[in-house]
C-alpha cells in the first residue's frame, strides 16, 4: 500500500494442467498488477515446448532409477531457467512436480503418493536463490526416485509370487509367457526380465523344471510309468 508504506507478498498455490497454463496465468497477474516483466524474462513458446518434453523424460528416468541421468537432466532443465526471475522458476518447479505426479498415476503402484508425501510446494516457493532451488529440486527428486524404486521392487516381487502360484496350479495346461503376461496385464519383455530377476531362471526353464518336479512326484506314487 503506497499510503501506509506496507508491502504485501502473495503466494498463490495452484495446480496447472501444463506448463503453458502457468505462463498464461502469470501474464494475467502481470496485466492486473503494477509491475511488468522485462523483455527476455519470459520463456518462448519453443523453450516451453522443449521444457515440457524434458519433464516427460524426467518421469521415465525416475522410473528407471538412473541417478546420474537425473542429475544431468535437472542441470539441463535449470539451464532453461537461467534468464527468468526466481519467482517464475519457483512456479515452473511446482508445475514440474505436478506434471510428474500425474505421470506417475499412469505408471501405477500408487507412485504419485510417494511424490505428494515427499515434495512440499510451499518449501519450494520459499527458496529465493537459483542455486538453492536447483539443489533442493535435485534432492527431492533423488528421494522420490529411491522411494519409487523401493515401492516398485516390493510390488514386482508380489506380482512374481502370484504368477508362480498360478503356474503351480496350472502347470499341466497350455500356458506360455505370452499368456501369463496378458493375464497379469504385463508387457512380455518386462515380464520376462522381471521373472528372471526374482527367480534366477527364464520363464520357459522354470516351467519345464516345475513340470519335471510334478512328474517325479507322480512317478514316486507308483501309479505311472
Amino acid at each position: 500500500d503506497s499510503l501506509l508504506k506496507i508491502k504485501f507478498q502473495v503466494y498463490i498455490e495452484k495446480v496447472f494442467p501444463n506448463i503453458m497454463a502457468i505462463t498464461e496465468y502469470q501474464c494475467i497477474l502481470t496485466e492486473r498488477g503494477t509491475t511488468k516483466k522485462k523483455e527476455g524474462d519470459e520463456l518462448s513458446a519453443e523453450e516451453l515446448e522443449r521444457l515440457t518434453e524434458k519433464y516427460k523424460i524426467l518421469a521415465g528416468i525416475i522410473n528407471d532409477g538412473d541417478y546420474e541421468e537425473l542429475d544431468y537432466l535437472i542441470d539441463n532443465i535449470f539451464y532453461e531457467f537461467r534468464s527468468i526471475p526466481i519467482q517464475q522458476v519457483q512456479q515452473l518447479c511446482v508445475d514440474m512436480f505436478s506434471m510428474l505426479s500425474r505421470k506417475m498415476v499412469c505408471m501405477g503402484i500408487d507412485m504419485w503418493k510417494v511424490l505428494n508425501q515427499k515434495v512440499s510446494y510451499q518449501e519450494l516457493m520459499q527458496i529465493q536463490d537459483f542455486r538453492g532451488l536447483k539443489e533442493k529440486t535435485k534432492a527431492l527428486l533423488k528421494d522420490v526416485t529411491a522411494s519409487v524404486e523401493e515401492k516398485r521392487n516390493v510390488s514386482s516381487k508380489k506380482i512374481v509370487e502370484e504368477i508362480i502360484q498360478y503356474m503351480k496350479k496350472h502347470y499341466s495346461e497350455d500356458i506360455s509367457l505370452e499368456k501369463i503376461a496378458n493375464r497379469f496385464f504385463l508387457n512380455q519383455t518386462y515380464f520376462s526380465r522381471l521373472f528372471k530377476q526374482y527367480t534366477g531362471s527364464t520363464f520357459t526353464h522354470y516351467l519345464i523344471e516345475l513340470r519335471m518336479e510334478k512328474a517325479k512326484e507322480l512317478l514316486g506314487q507308483g501309479k505311472f510309468k
